[in-house]
């Protein structure tokens, strides 16, 4: 569903460089010792394009297979706890593509086909993560090109996913360190310490000097602690994809080897 539909100026890449794989820095940590698998910190999940419902008549399997993932993944972990689960894109599937609704009910135009197709899929992203993790366990993501251009549904996602009467507004919402970021569908989250940080798809140049900028001061408080950046397009030459490499993401990183990616986005098989 992706291909063709996202990344824009971002997908510019020459095809030579999608055979050629380049790590971003190299990162000298001058910390030593024996990783302690009894004293675990801090455990996420990290999730992409769930594209929840695929079409309108596929809810309630997108919720099973979500549910059944996040499942998993608490069972993976040795504190059998998730602090957060976390989302690299995608999350919906029509909510910022057209394209992607299927079904109309009698004198329904496709745009409000979309409309309360997007709706009903981010309520059941919410129920999934209501029904399948601990009430402490955060949710944290980035928005896809199915999800927002530029922060235009960054909105609707708060919204859909803060619940009725905004009942878990605190709960996922409430450790944002950047309220204002947030509304354009860029965050800054802190977990058990460790930073967080959205970049949604599509964003500007305002986007990136955001993210820039909030490295500098993360870096500038605690200079060796790891960040973890959440994005839907691979910094480039870093992974195979088919679309949605990012120059300018991997130009801003250059400067940052503390971070560690998730992305998603990619149709190229990993073989």
């Amino acid at each position: 569903g992706d291909a063709g539909n996202g990344g824009g100026e971002n997908d510019k890449t020459d095809s030579a460089e999608y055979g050629t794989i380049k790590l971003i820095s190299k990162y000298e940590d001058t910390m030593k010792g024996v990783f302690d698998d009894k004293n675990i910190v801090l455990t996420f999940a990290a999730l992409s394009d769930t594209h929840m419902g695929g079409n309108k008549y596929q809810y309630d399997s997108s919720y099973n297979v979500l549910t059944s993932v996040i499942n998993q993944c608490e069972q993976f972990a040795t504190t059998k706890k998730l602090d957060a689960v976390c989302f690299a894109g995608d999350i919906g599937n029509c909510t910022n593509s057209l394209g992607n609704v299927i079904g109309f009910e009698a004198g329904q135009t496709k745009e409000q086909a979309q409309i309360e197709q997007g709706k009903i899929e981010r309520e059941n992203i919410l129920r999934a993560i209501l029904d399948s993790t601990d009430p402490k366990t955060k949710l944290f993501y980035c928005l896809g090109n199915h999800d927002s251009h530029n922060g235009s549904n960054a909105q609707l996602y708060i919204d859909s996913l803060s619940g009725k009467n905004k009942q878990y507004y605190n709960r996922f919402y409430g450790d944002d360190l950047d309220k204002e970021a947030l509304v354009k569908g860029n965050r800054h989250v802190k977990i058990n310490g460790y930073s967080f940080l959205a970049l949604e798809a599509d964003c500007d140049d305002n986007g990136y000097k955001w993210l820039e900028s909030t490295l500098n001061s993360i870096v500038k408080e605690n200079p060796q602690q790891t960040i973890f950046l959440f994005h839907h397009y691979a910094p480039a030459s870093l992974a195979f994809a088919s679309a949605g490499q990012n120059k300018k993401l991997r130009t801003v990183l250059e400067k940052f080897p503390q971070v560690i990616v998730f992305s998603g986005h990619t149709h190229s098989q990993i073989d």
